[in-house]
């Protein structure tokens, strides 16, 4: 587990620390009760290796996946005129959690947040097209890794951060950038990357994560260069942007899409007050 990059002060209570109060599914809400209730259902879906048998409705699952939308179609896909679906590389706990959200049932971050359960649901929704459920899923992680970092708990509920992060990413597009950097802005300028993790991301498939990893160790060395550990979070969130030196203004270099993603546009600056800064977001 990589270790915290900022000495912690002492854990709050219990009762004090975020998202204290537990969260459990109630099989009262949304449709959560039609699922397996055979008298209406018309679709049926096996699910995992040992082919476990959901009864389901196809105008309610077709609503909630894409995957299931195309499936469901008659006279298109096999699947769609038999009327039965198989999923064998889903696991079915994973599927139990996505279905419950289809059926407006919810969804609850565990007390615990571990990498393996928590990827396997994020990627069956990702396999399923249920995108509200990845939103929802990224959105509950932030606010928890925010709120330990801001009561400074020691005993922190998300274990290993920086894996979970690249575990979500492998399942991830840049339509999700916004939700992606609301995780990672709560996690690495608090958790350092450690050489191990430096290379596991280069040792990764794909040509980019060689150059993310010289990236990623180039900028974490320059903050440790130039600021001192009970800082570099607080340079992160520096409102307005400002250099630490010279005390001109920063523009960002990037020019943004509404949806907060890069377009890979720069804005040209013709003030001689203010310097030009590589992309970066103050989301949190």
């Amino acid at each position: 587990m990589s270790s915290p990059k900022f000495a912690k002060a002492k854990a709050p209570s219990v009762s004090t620390a975020p998202n204290s109060t537990k969260k459990t599914p109630n099989d009262d809400i949304g449709l959560v009760k039609l699922i397996n209730d055979p008298e209406f259902s018309d679709v049926t879906v096996l699910v995992g290796k040992t082919e476990k048998e959901y009864k389901l409705h196809r105008n309610i699952i077709s609503h909630g996946s894409d995957f299931f939308k195309v499936c469901c179609r008659e006279g298109k896909f096999m699947e769609g005129n038999q009327r039965l679906i198989r999923l064998p590389e889903i696991d079915t706990g994973a599927f139990d959690i996505v279905i419950r959200w289809i059926y407006n049932g919810g969804y609850f971050l565990p007390d615990r947040v571990k990498k393996t359960p928590f990827c396997k649901i994020h990627q069956a929704a990702d396999f399923l097209g249920v995108r509200t459920l990845k939103k929802e899923m990224l959105e509950q992680v932030a606010v928890r890794l925010f709120g330990e970092i801001e009561a400074e708990v020691q005993d922190e509920t998300v274990e290993n951060p920086i894996s979970l992060f690249q575990g979500i990413a492998a399942n991830s597009s840049i339509s999700e950038w916004v939700e992606l950097r609301r995780v990672a802005d709560n996690i690495f300028p608090t958790w350092y990357l450690a050489d191990k993790d430096l290379f596991e991301l280069a040792q990764g498939s794909g040509s980019r994560c060689l150059e993310s990893a010289v990236i990623l160790d180039l900028y974490q060395e320059l903050l440790e260069r130039n600021f001192c550990t009970d800082c570099q979070n607080k340079v992160q969130h520096l409102n307005p942007l400002s250099c630490q030196r010279c005390k001109k203004s920063i523009i960002p270099r990037a020019i943004r899409a509404d949806s907060g993603a890069p377009t890979g546009k720069n804005k040209a600056s013709s003030d001689e007050n203010t310097i030009e800064l590589s992309s970066q977001s103050s989301a949190t």
